[in-house]
């Protein structure tokens, strides 16, 4: 018996972030690390989400919130590479700019660019 609570356990933890998804289907999901402009030494793990309409950052713990971004896709102005390894930066319309470590940065850019030109040949994740 408690085997099976353990299972059900783990496959509740597997499936909540699918099925908690604020009613938007999630196109691509991965962990990142968000460093801060002016502190280079304060760096935030987390999981950066893509969705229909925007880009969202959460860090996981109450200590980061202030890390945590959410951006309309319509607000970005460029996602590209950076010189660093693994590194991306992200641009807004309005001036700010988001530094992010990512392990694939290409697969990150290449589904960002294709939402935000609307392709329809994105495949789901």
């Amino acid at each position: 018996m408690p085997l099976r609570l353990y299972q059900a356990a783990f496959l509740i933890a597997l499936f909540a972030p699918c099925l908690c998804a604020n009613g938007q289907d999630i196109i691509y999901s991965q962990s990142v690390v968000r460093d801060d402009p002016y502190f280079c030494f304060a760096l935030r793990r987390g999981k950066i989400a893509l969705t229909q309409d925007s880009l969202s950052f959460r860090v996981p713990n109450k200590r980061g919130q202030r890390y945590s971004f959410s951006e309309p896709l319509k607000n970005i102005s460029e996602v590209r590479k950076a010189f660093l390894p693994n590194r991306i930066i992200i641009r807004t319309w309005s001036g700010k700019r988001y530094r992010l470590y990512a392990y694939k940065r290409d697969d990150l850019i290449g589904y960002t660019r294709d939402v935000m030109t609307k392709k329809p040949s994105l495949k789901a994740n």
